[in-house]
């Protein structure tokens, strides 16, 4: 994506979301847009955008890594583990994410304990 077609999207979610604030599919799709756009930043909007469609659907595969993934960050390996073990949970059991997420979670483990 090109900084200019970002900035775009950007200004387009963020209308869509001040006109539809409880859209969940506004939600995710802006949510992913600020991420993508600086994916080793995980707070401000984005979290506050994935915090919000958590709470609106605890099942959301998207909201569970992110906010797993931002727990992470901030050295918060138990979080981490308890959402990416509700991640397991809804994802396909044949999809190839699980192995990737199973992975990350022996990793978030492992610092939890020190090792």
């Amino acid at each position: 994506v090109n900084l200019g077609r970002m900035e775009d999207a950007k200004k387009a979610y963020a209308n869509a979301y001040a006109q539809a604030p409880e859209d969940v599919e506004v939600i995710s799709e802006y949510a992913w847009v600020l991420y993508s756009e600086n994916p080793t930043v995980t707070d401000g909007l984005a979290f506050a955008l994935y915090q919000k469609l958590y709470l609106a659907q605890p099942q959301n595969a998207d909201a569970l890594w992110f906010l797993g993934f931002a727990a992470y960050q901030k050295g918060d390996y138990k979080k981490t583990i308890k959402y990416w073990d509700r991640l397991l949970k809804v994802l396909p059991a044949d999809s190839p994410t699980v192995e990737h997420v199973r992975n990350a979670i022996t990793r978030a483990r492992a610092r939890q304990s020190g090792k």
